[in-house]
């Protein structure tokens, strides 16, 4: 009798914790499309990128998956703190399944190139692979995978794998432009902008990146680069974020 009645309690117990396990269970929101923000391992600030996930709660359900490097490099804590949950690896499909987009705010070389060779052997790599798999979007922060202008091997090698997820359909954009990327805000919705002919930036020795927002904001969509004006690595990426064509004076379009 005395096994019986432990083994009632045990079956009650376990009952019980059951259910609040699932009243405890987080659920995308029902009014709100839900986002997945895969954080990779980060050498630099996080703090842009943490503040652009951040961003989305307003608008998106925000689901975190952390890998372990992400842990290491960033933290749990702080990353939840941008999120209103943090998937755990085995909701990982369920939530991606969920998503309207799968993001990489802190998008990683060694992510990148699991990636770009279809390896599946890591949370971020496994998100990517599935994302891309059930024609989920997938956005990717370059900023700490950029390989500039560099006319070295090994840039061109970072240039040829980002070039790889780019075919399977991965768009790339600045940290500072994620949010904006992913809620489409970047999208013109009211009336055209006149367009500004399309001439050379007067007295230009250097393009800026903030040159390129300039430009976008006043409705352009080329840019003619004069002759001598060095374009920086910046400026490119700003332009092609922005949708803005650069082209060397004097050259066809």
């Amino acid at each position: 009798m005395r096994d019986l009645d432990e083994e009632l309690v045990k079956r009650l117990v376990d009952k019980v914790m059951a259910l609040l396990e699932a009243e405890n269970k987080p659920v995308a929101g029902e009014d709100r499309p839900t986002v997945l923000a895969v954080f990779t391992g980060c050498h630099g600030d996080p703090g842009p990128a943490l503040e652009q996930v951040a961003g989305l709660k307003g608008s998106h359900f925000v689901v975190a998956a952390v890998s372990p490097a992400a842990s290491e490099t960033i933290g749990t804590e702080r990353i939840a703190r941008s999120a209103h949950s943090v998937a755990s690896p085995g909701e990982l499909h369920a939530w991606v399944e969920k998503s309207v987009a799968v993001v990489f705010p802190t998008l990683s070389q060694n992510t990148a190139a699991r990636g770009a060779w279809g390896l599946r052997d890591s949370l971020p790599s496994e998100a990517m692979a599935w994302a891309l798999k059930k024609g989920i979007p997938v956005v990717a922060c370059r900023d700490w995978v950029c390989p500039g202008d560099g006319k070295d091997p090994y840039s061109l090698f970072l240039g040829g794998m980002l070039k790889k997820l780019e075919a399977f359909g991965v768009r790339f954009c600045s940290c500072s432009r994620m949010a904006e990327t992913v809620t489409g805000t970047g999208k013109a919705t009211g009336p055209k902008r006149p367009v500004t002919p399309e001439k050379p930036v007067a007295g230009c020795r250097v393009l800026t990146a903030s040159a390129v927002r300039d430009a976008a904001k006043s409705g352009r969509k080329k840019i003619a680069v004069a002759k001598g004006c060095r374009v920086t690595p910046l400026a490119r990426d700003e332009a092609k974020d922005c949708g803005i064509e650069l082209f060397h004076e004097g050259s066809p379009e």
